[in-house]
């Protein structure tokens, strides 16, 4: 049975009548599900051919993002490096609290005001917005003298702690004691869900690279004015790597992967990306509040939930089919880095740059 006739069959009531102490439907139910049946999945194929003949098959990078500090503010970069933990230099620093497990702006909004230098080898500078926090900027040198153990979600990582003095800083600007800063540790290994396929990260929530479209970004954003007090809906929001053009508003949920600089590199999107209280946050003020931040989580549920997915999408069917997953909302997906060749551990990408789109 096609899956449009599955649909049917969940959806329309049944008709039936007592046979021999048996149900069973009678023949004006029979034939009112077969012709539906049939006429639905004519549609479906249909809808099917036309989604293949105007699929994108190749797509440019719109921007490049990187994070050093999780939670903090990032960097649009017109050039990155890619390696094997995705884009160099993303997520190497992370705030902890007291119990050594991962800060975010899920539970201090602000920590969007905090805005690092990119890492060099001598160690970090860290600035807070100054029309906003009255605070000088601080230099904290690299420290590998006192190794830890952090929690990134359910995992043990170890890292360096970065010293007092920064964490006598983070304190001040965030409004909570205990906090510290540590740095990955370069001989960790923080393997990706293996549900997923193999990959390596640092501290981001659990893959390497987070590919987001200018065209979804969009449609949000179209969908958003349509309501009063619709705040500025901009990429900064989601977070993401790799920011791409020239794809449909939410083709990446049926793209299995991107290959950049000439084949040398592929990203196979393997998981969609869950969202959180996070992208309800006003990036330029650390605010979230249920009338702006809560309308752009609202429109994203209203279209964009796992339940609805399910139905819709058929690269991930399985994954969306979960009860869990139902009342979640989704936006960008999830990829690993490989590389092809033997050798080659990191590859240069630059805005502009042209991806083919795996079919």
């Amino acid at each position: 049975m096609g899956e449009a006739s599955k649909l049917l069959l969940r959806w329309l009531p049944l008709r039936s009548v007592e046979n021999a102490g048996e149900e069973r439907l009678d023949l004006g139910s029979r034939l009112v599900l077969g012709g539906g049946a049939i006429a639905l999945s004519a549609l479906w194929i249909c809808r099917r051919a036309w989604q293949n003949l105007r699929r994108t098959k190749d797509i440019r990078i719109a921007c490049l993002f990187v994070y050093p500090v999780k939670g903090c503010r990032g960097h649009a970069l017109a050039q990155a490096e890619l390696t094997p933990w995705g884009l160099k230099n993303d997520r190497l620093y992370m705030i902890v609290n007291s119990e050594r497990e991962f800060f975010t702006q899920r539970q201090v909004p602000h920590m969007a005001l905090i805005h690092p230098d990119l890492p060099t080898s001598v160690g970090i500078t860290l600035r807070a917005v100054e029309r906003l926090i009255s605070k000088q900027p601080l230099f904290v040198p690299l420290l590998s003298n006192d190794l830890v153990t952090v929690k990134v979600w359910d995992d043990s990582v170890e890292a360096w702690d970065q010293g007092d003095e920064v964490a006598a800083w983070l304190a001040d600007v965030l409004g909570h004691a205990g906090v510290r800063l540590v740095r990955f540790c370069d001989t960790s290994l923080r393997v990706t869900d293996p549900r997923y396929g193999y990959g390596e990260t640092a501290f981001s929530d659990g893959f390497p690279v987070l590919v987001t479209s200018t065209a979804s970004v969009e449609e949000l954003r179209r969908r958003c004015a349509k309501s009063q007090g619709c705040p500025d809906v901009g990429i900064e929001r989601f977070r993401p790597n790799i920011h791409i053009k020239g794809c449909h508003p939410f083709e990446g949920d049926e793209m299995p992967a991107i290959t950049f600089a000439s084949g040398a590199v592929r990203l196979p999107l393997v998981k969609p990306c869950s969202r959180c209280s996070v992208p309800g946050v006003d990036p330029a003020t650390g605010i979230r509040n249920a009338q702006q931040g809560g309308l752009v989580l609202r429109t994203l549920l209203s279209f964009r939930s796992g339940r609805w997915l399910w139905w819709t999408n058929r690269l991930h069917s399985s994954f969306f089919s979960k009860s869990s997953r139902a009342d979640e909302s989704f936006f960008g997906q999830n990829a690993h880095v490989q590389f092809v060749g033997s050798g080659v551990r990191s590859v240069m990408l630059a805005v502009g740059d042209e991806g083919v789109v795996e079919s």
